[in-house]
């Protein structure tokens, strides 16, 4: 195996372009927001409430104006040829980014041209924050469309039992059918996906003054298992 310190800053050079036409050529585009400390999160234990309508429990909060920016993620399946520029786990993905860009943790990426199918939400019916927000919303920000809303006794339908309010909150129509008021029930829909920076570091750390792209470990919102402390 060849020792780093053998290779010639042109063939760093050649290897970091490899790595840039991948970005260009396989890459996606995506919204990427810069994530900033929520003031939802408890003083001194620097827990997040996890009701709260502004991070939603994360702990932190986003620009509204994203930055539209090029990526390479592999978020599919894990194939050789893509060691270098990303892989993929059950919710997780790596991205790699544009030259120049660098990313930090708890930023959010949002997937324009994708959408994946989520099967895992179950809402309360009436689940309302302190303040009186409707909790009965996905994590994502909003909701492409809806396949399934169920419960143990039924079938919900679109426009005829409910509607879908701010893109991502359920509303249940006077003189439709709905769970009872504290049950619990389920959601199948499509969304873009969203995921948060879990880590991050360049690709190679190098002996010459060639800066590499950052790559960084993702991790997509619903996959996170948040816990309410702020009573702690």
């Amino acid at each position: 195996m060849a020792n780093i310190f053998d290779i010639t800053p042109k063939e760093w050079g050649d290897f970091k372009r490899e790595i840039l036409d991948k970005i260009a050529q396989a890459g996606v585009e995506v919204e990427y927001y810069r994530a900033y400390a929520c003031a939802c999160s408890h003083p001194s234990l620097r827990q997040p409430r996890f009701s709260c309508e502004v991070c939603e429990g994360i702990g932190y909060a986003y620009d509204n104006i994203p930055e539209i920016i090029r990526v390479h993620m592999v978020n599919r399946k894990p194939k050789r040829e893509f060691h270098i520029t990303g892989q993929f786990d059950i919710g997780t993905a790596f991205a790699t980014f544009p030259d120049g860009f660098i990313p930090s943790e708890w930023d959010k990426i949002f997937v324009k041209n994708e959408l994946i199918v989520i099967n895992n939400t179950i809402l309360k019916r009436g689940e309302e924050e302190p303040e009186g927000h409707s909790l009965e919303r996905v994590r994502f920000r909003r909701i492409h469309s809806i396949e399934r809303v169920s419960d143990l006794n039924r079938t919900y339908f679109e426009g005829t039992d409910f509607e879908v309010i701010n893109g991502r909150t359920i509303s249940w129509k006077s003189g439709g059918n709905s769970p009872a008021y504290g049950s619990f029930y389920t959601m199948r829909y499509r969304v873009n996906p969203e995921y948060l920076i879990m880590g991050y570091e360049p690709i190679s750390r190098l002996p010459f003054d060639v800066q590499f792209p950052y790559r960084a470990e993702l991790r997509r919102l619903d996959r996170f298992d948040f816990s309410d402390d702020r009573s702690a």
